[in-house]
């Protein structure tokens, strides 16, 4: 190769650099999700039911992984990089489904599986999840309403045993997305135990 060939090379190669800049990084994703201790076990006989858990549908508002948040009446906004691991009514009924198996207060308690017989199944939808930013602090809100149903063969009346709905406003301790995960991991927890209590009452009786 002759010198002027070499020097021609050399000048399209930086040219060619030039035209096409390096590559951006990729903004990282957070992605999240609850994080408590499940309840422990009670001192209380357990029910002969088998307990089928759906996952909980969403409201459209916020059926999303996305992280959403309000600063306005009528608005809501969401992290472009803070995102759940799952749909919200898929992450609580995931939790739910835990936490009632935790207490060994039902023969048995499954989410979502193909099981030959059940007795009672709990149905729910989550009406509100999201953070609340306000000008003193942030919160989280959350609001699920559900349904407890009877499937024994041998009654066939008085399906819908009972419905409620569970609405809880945590307090952030800081105004971060992770101290919004803390939050709603504290309101899930009340949730949960709330419901716990309804339905083992419910089915006492």
């Amino acid at each position: 190769m002759n010198p002027k060939t070499h020097i021609v090379i050399v000048v399209l190669l930086v040219l060619l650099t030039g035209c096409f800049p390096a590559k951006q990084p990729q903004p990282k994703i957070d992605y999240y999700t609850l994080e408590y201790d499940p309840p422990t076990a009670k001192d209380a006989p357990t029910l002969p039911f088998i307990l089928k858990m759906e996952p909980f549908s969403t409201s459209l508002v916020y059926d999303s992984n996305r992280i959403l948040y309000r600063e306005k009446e009528f608005k809501r906004s969401e992290y472009a990089y803070h995102k759940w691991r799952a749909a919200p009514g898929d992450l609580i009924a995931t939790f739910l489904a835990r936490d009632f198996a935790a207490t060994s207060q039902f023969k048995a308690v499954i989410l979502s599986e193909a099981v030959p017989a059940f007795s009672h199944i709990l149905t729910g939808k989550v009406d509100e999840f999201y953070q609340r930013s306000g000008t003193d602090h942030w919160e989280a809100v959350l609001s699920v309403n559900i349904t407890l149903s009877n499937f024994m063969a041998n009654d066939t009346h008085d399906i819908v045993i009972f419905q409620k709905r569970y609405t809880y406003h945590e307090k952030c301790g800081q105004k971060t997305p992770e101290s919004f995960v803390e939050a709603m991991s504290r309101s899930v927890k009340k949730l949960s135990g709330e419901m716990i209590q309804d339905v083992y009452l419910s089915l006492k009786e």
